[in-house]
């Protein structure tokens, strides 16, 4: 279905295609079907003014022709209404609503010949049509209709006037009527603006309370924030929460709109005055003291996120770009910076170990089921290593859990720094810690954990500390829960035969 207008070339020529003036919905084509019904309505009032005033049938042929454009008018107008009823929005086309249109304007003029002159009656019913469609088309499909009543009018005026007055009257009915649309067709555009806008806050609202990324999150709705400033590009500028200089976080359509010196200079001032800013035809927005009442929960941890929004001074509709829109908006952005940041803290919370600050056994399982894939991708080594420190309740026992729990931190420690940037060091439960290897086989595994089992002897208070340890190697086939359990066996396996070892498998 064509919603909007737009151009194409088809082998060297342009064409233009027609749209509706807005998305169309089952509410939008049932206005556009009143409309066009309404067209049927005015032929009963013509020919009852037409009655008043005695007219007579002057041309059989054009009221022929007249009630040939009436009834194409009808076929149409009734075949969309039943696509109404049905549901079947793809059968209502803006092409239709202009034949519908064009049918009316051809009956009122063609009706207007055959029947007569009613003091002006039948021109001003011909130009009705026409005003009509700025209601429900966007610009080209009202340009077209405007085509359609001049050549309408011409012909019907050169039928009822002498050559002199058709030109005149031509030219004043088919005038009057493209400014009287051309007005009917800029306000109700500006209210369809309003529309997207408010419907587009809506989608950022809705999103504000969903991102979990930030700046990456705002790819997806980068076009509803432009749709809700009413403007065709923008940048968005932050200062950094714990300090530090403003920086350009996300600009839409490209990066290089705008110079960054300038969109940082604009926004700083604007966030140190706590006012819009205007400078070098640019307009930065900070986040209001308080929220409009379109979004309420954009005020949420706002202020401190040091938020602007830069745009051009001129919005779209080449008007002043509105600073109330763009604090709206600012407000939305910050409420989504600070709930990024805020999901981005929670995560970490859930996947880290409270003690020891080390991944706890959820991310451990996340972290698993990645590298094997990668692994299985690459064809590489993984490897898995259970740990478990020796006579831990003994040593709780004997010194204090407050002493157990600094092991378990000086344990930690010591392995994390002994490891790579992309192994993994989790605490598994208790005095159990678990290893996950890349590209590491059972070799290497085993050098680690005999280095490791060396330095960590005088980690304990007063005696020596030593753990078990088994290893396991990823077969390329089995679960990440097979291969943990493989890990665990060799580690009750090192237990078994007296501790203070390491046992593996390939």
């Amino acid at each position: 279905m064509d919603h909007g207008a737009g151009a194409e070339r088809r082998h060297g020529v342009r064409f233009v295609r027609i749209g509706w003036k807005t998305q169309p919905t089952m509410r939008f084509v049932r206005h556009v079907l009143q409309s066009v019904t309404v067209l049927l309505l005015t032929l009963p009032v013509w020919v009852a003014v037409g009655a008043i005033n005695g007219f007579a049938v002057r041309s059989l042929p054009a009221v022929v022709v007249g009630a040939g454009f009436f009834a194409s008018l009808v076929a149409l107008n009734v075949w969309n209404v039943l696509a109404l009823r049905a549901g079947d929005l793809a059968r209502i086309r803006p092409a239709g609503a202009f034949a519908e249109v064009s049918f009316a304007i051809g009956a009122y003029a063609a009706l207007g010949v055959g029947l007569g002159p009613v003091h002006g009656a039948a021109l001003f019913f011909t130009c009705v049509p026409a005003v009509a469609a700025a209601f429900f088309g966007d610009n080209h499909l009202l340009g077209g209709v405007l085509c359609v009543l001049a050549v309408a009018l011409a012909v019907q005026a050169s039928l009822l006037y002498p050559a002199a007055d058709a030109i005149t009257v031509t030219f004043a009915f088919a005038g009057g009527t493209a400014v009287l649309a051309g007005g009917t067709q800029s306000i109700l555009n500006a209210a369809v603006r309003d529309m997207d806008r408010l419907s587009a806050i809506n989608t950022l609202a809705a999103t504000a309370s969903t991102l979990r990324h930030w700046p990456g999150d705002l790819v997806p709705v980068a076009q509803d924030l432009a749709a809700a400033m009413d403007v065709d590009r923008y940048a968005v500028v932050e200062r950094p929460p714990q300090g530090g200089p403003v920086r350009l976080v996300f600009a839409w359509p490209h990066g290089d709109w705008v110079a960054l010196s300038q969109a940082v200079s604009c926004a700083d001032e604007a966030v140190l005055t706590d006012r819009p800013v205007t400078r070098s035809g640019l307009v930065a927005t900070p986040v209001p003291r308080s929220a409009p009442p379109a979004a309420p929960d954009a005020v949420v941890n706002a202020r401190n996120a040091s938020l602007a929004v830069v745009t051009p001074r001129r919005s779209t509709g080449r008007v002043p770009v509105d600073t109330r829109q763009t604090g709206t908006v600012a407000a939305l952005l910050a409420a989504m910076s600070s709930r990024a940041v805020l999901v981005d803290d929670l995560t970490v919370l859930a996947n880290t170990d409270e003690l020891t600050g080390l991944a706890n056994r959820r991310r451990f399982f996340e972290v698993l089921d990645r590298d094997i894939a990668r692994a299985a991708r690459a064809g590489t080594p993984l490897a898995v290593a259970m740990i478990d420190l020796d006579h831990f309740k003994v040593y709780n026992d004997q010194f204090g859990h407050s002493a157990g729990d600094v092991l378990l931190r000086r344990f930690a420690n010591a392995v994390a720094g002994a490891i790579r940037a992309q192994d993994l060091l989790a605490r598994y439960g208790g005095e159990e810690f678990v290893l996950v290897l890349p590209e590491t086989d059972v070799v290497g595994a085993e050098h680690l954990l005999q280095t490791v089992r060396q330095a960590n002897r005088t980690a304990g208070v007063g005696q020596p500390v030593t753990f078990s340890a088994g290893i396991a190697v990823w077969d390329g086939n089995e679960a990440p829960d097979e291969l943990v359990l493989r890990a665990d066996r060799c580690l009750y396996a090192a237990k078994t035969a007296g501790r203070d070892q390491v046992v593996s498998t390939a």
